[in-house]
């Protein structure tokens, strides 16, 4: 993860944050960064699972 952040120039925490599903968000520049590092596109690293409406709190 270390690597990924150094070579991807964004803040290791983020990289942290990513991987263990705790950010709430994610700009493009940083999608658009780790996809030049991993050589990858968007869909490569994103995954739509719709929240359960018990989760919302309805």
């Amino acid at each position: 993860m270390s690597q990924l952040a150094e070579e991807a120039e964004i803040a290791k925490n983020t990289v942290l944050s990513l991987y263990h599903e705790r950010a709430k968000g994610v700009t493009f520049e940083v999608l658009d960064k780790l996809c030049s590092a991993l050589n990858c596109q968007p869909g490569d690293l994103l995954e739509h699972r719709p929240e359960d409406k018990r989760e919302k709190g309805q």
